[in-house]
């Protein structure tokens, strides 16, 4: 059965929004983070901040 979230990410249950949408806008934010830190500082701070980022995108996988 597929999930119960529409894609605009409001789900069915009332919730305004679902946990797959805030994931999503995190790994956004991550991805707005590491351009920011390159920018400033270069690529050995944003690394850091890519390796969260990879974290997270791995981690959707198991969690979504």
């Amino acid at each position: 059965m597929p999930p119960r979230e529409t894609i605009g990410g409001h789900s069915t249950d009332g919730q305004p929004m679902s946990f797959a949408f805030k994931y999503l806008v995190a790994l956004a934010g991550l991805v707005v983070a590491s351009a920011v830190v390159w920018a400033v500082w270069g690529m050995p701070a944003a690394s850091a901040v890519l390796l969260a980022l990879a974290v997270g995108l791995i981690a959707s996988w198991l969690v979504l």
